[in-house]
């Protein structure tokens, strides 16, 4: 048997956890990009334990929309996972471009998407092994997690925060998961994420590529986070979009999570039939290919740029930071910065170092954390020969 080693072509992305670098699969020279935990954090049992229940998660879902996680292994430089390459650019890329152009997208490219974007939810919420569900929810669907490849192919990337059956760490009281623009409502109160949490975040998806705008573009996160609790979104044009699609979002975006479609597939067939309506039954994968052809070019990771990884909030009105800059425009900052203060308290400050916003109660307060040691321990290199590639689930 012919061993699989990975060359390294550089890196793709940072993020507060991970780096994401290119690289070829060697005999086969596969284009594929590799993940792994950044130091001193690969010495740190808990997120070697969170990196490995992403694997777990990514591992047992096998289905065209979504990114395919082609190996994992262990080598001098510690773990890692492999996924493949999409060449092409993702769904954010698209969004900033047409609100820049203050041009929205079109209704068409929008239903090319957002068909093969729920396709994935539903095989996500409905995957199951050894006849039992998994009980998988994404909690961080993004216009920054849709890939769109040259090809036309629309892939939900990133599992990295997701919830489910085969996860050993789960989240804890006041600890919040994803980006404060794309939760929902009980998401942002810390309450259990449900395929319905997933339907929401698509629901503000739609609006913002329909809408051509951030639909809760608030000054501060505290901002953001009340809007989503509380302000209704502004209904669609339905002149422009359809009624059809305009009623979909609104149901997608309903506060109660009881009140929202009840599952993914319902919403593929809605959309699937919104595009019977507009002559577009074949050939979405067409229109997805000519729309990224004309978008800036990008090389894609399943760590896309602009992440909001994980936000802990200790105690009611505990502290939230601030968006960046104005020059990174409205899309969330990428970390999080976690100051150990006095008696152990953990508290979210400003970029400035100021105490930000008090967040609205009510969350729960979560223990205390350890910060990773910042020498690591010794250890014995493993073999530097990844294992052979994983086969792919059935």
């Amino acid at each position: 048997m012919t061993s699989v080693t990975y060359r390294d072509l550089g890196l793709l992305a940072e993020g507060g956890m991970a780096v994401v670098a290119r690289a070829v699969r060697e005999p086969d020279g596969l284009p594929v990009v590799i993940k792994r935990v950044r130091p001193p954090l690969c010495f740190d049992s808990a997120y070697l334990r969170l990196f490995a229940d992403e694997a777990a998660v990514h591992g047992a879902l096998d289905d065209d929309h979504v990114v395919r996680l082609i190996d994992r292994g262990e080598d001098s430089q510690g773990p890692y996972l492999v996924f493949e390459h999409v060449d092409g650019t993702d769904l954010c890329a698209l969004l900033d471009a047409a609100l820049a152009a203050e041009r929205p997208l079109d209704v068409e490219l929008v239903l090319a998407v957002a068909v093969p974007l729920v396709s994935a939810l539903a095989f996500v919420h409905e995957a199951c092994r050894d006849g039992a569900c998994l009980d998988v929810v994404h909690r961080d669907v993004s216009p920054a997690n849709v890939l769109l490849g040259e090809d036309g192919a629309v892939k939900l990337a990133d599992f990295g925060v997701a919830s489910s059956r085969l996860k050993t760490e789960q989240t804890v009281a006041g600890e919040l998961k994803g980006k404060f623009a794309y939760m929902a409502p009980e998401q942002t109160r810390g309450e259990q994420a449900t395929p319905q949490t997933d339907l929401f975040a698509v629901g503000v998806v739609l609006w913002e590529c329909l809408q051509n705008r951030r639909l809760w573009d608030r000054p501060t996160d505290a901002d953001v986070v009340r809007a989503v609790r509380e302000e209704p979104a502004p209904a669609l044009d339905d002149e422009r979009v359809g009624g059809d699609l305009a009623a979909l979002v609104a149901g997608l975006l309903h506060k109660d999570p009881l009140q929202r479609p009840p599952s993914a597939r319902v919403v593929r067939d809605q959309l699937r039939a919104a595009c019977l309506e507009r002559g577009l039954d074949e050939g979405l994968a067409r229109v997805v290919a000519r729309a990224v052809r004309l978008a800036p070019r990008r090389s894609l990771s399943p760590l896309p740029e602009g992440r909001r990884r994980t936000q802990r909030v200790i105690g009611e009105g505990a502290a939230l930071p601030v968006r960046r800059s104005a020059a990174l425009g409205p899309r969330l900052a990428a970390t999080v910065a976690l100051i150990l203060g006095g008696g152990g308290a953990l508290t979210l400050l400003q970029a400035s170092g100021e105490p930000a916003e008090p967040l609205p109660p009510p969350f729960v307060a979560a223990a205390p954390t350890t910060l990773p040691p910042t020498t690591p321990p010794p250890t014995t290199p493993p073999p530097t020969t990844p294992p052979p590639t994983l086969t792919a689930p059935t």
